[in-house]
């Protein structure tokens, strides 16, 4: 959460001539309804269902040709860890907690895990979604500084893919 995966992949995705593909946006257009409002209406489990079918299906189609970008919660399962893993680079996006809390500050609203959290409340809820959720980022490919300019991370992380083939 909040540490670039959106506009780091568009960069990624242009640079390699890829089609770039957000994850959670495309939930939206198979809901016809944005990601808070199906935490709202339907709950995180049904959300967790639908990412995964959606996921399922974007990698069915050309997965070589694509960058995706994931929601936080996405690699929090042993099935979606799998099937990322076997079709393609999968790279951990490393931001320290401090610096995941200034980006939240200021942007939180459409981020439904946190969107109406205090200050105290948003920090106990990200420390403790980082800590439950770490051990499963580091099973990625790369694992990068994303406090790194933009630049240099499209740099490094272009490289280690080209260095995949």
């Amino acid at each position: 959460m909040a540490s670039g995966k959106s506009s780091l992949g568009k960069k990624i995705a242009k640079k390699l001539d890829r089609k770039f593909i957000d994850l959670d946006k495309e939930i939206e257009l198979f809901e016809q309804t944005t990601i808070n409002e199906i935490f709202d209406q339907k709950g995180e489990d049904y959300f967790r269902r639908i990412e995964s079918e959606i996921l399922g299906k974007t990698l069915d189609n050309n997965p070589e040709n694509i960058v995706l970008a994931l929601g936080g919660g996405t690699f929090f399962s042993k099935e979606n860890i799998a099937i990322l893993k076997e079709n393609g680079s999968v790279i951990y996006l490393f931001l320290e907690l401090k610096n995941i809390l200034g980006r939240l500050k200021v942007d939180k609203e459409n981020r439904p895990l946190v969107k109406n959290l205090e200050e105290e409340k948003l920090k106990e809820k990200i420390s403790k979604l980082f800590k439950t959720r770490e051990p499963f980022y580091e099973q990625a490919h790369l694992k990068v500084d994303a406090c790194k300019s933009k630049s240099k991370l499209v740099e490094e992380v272009i490289l280690f893919i080209e260095n995949q083939k």
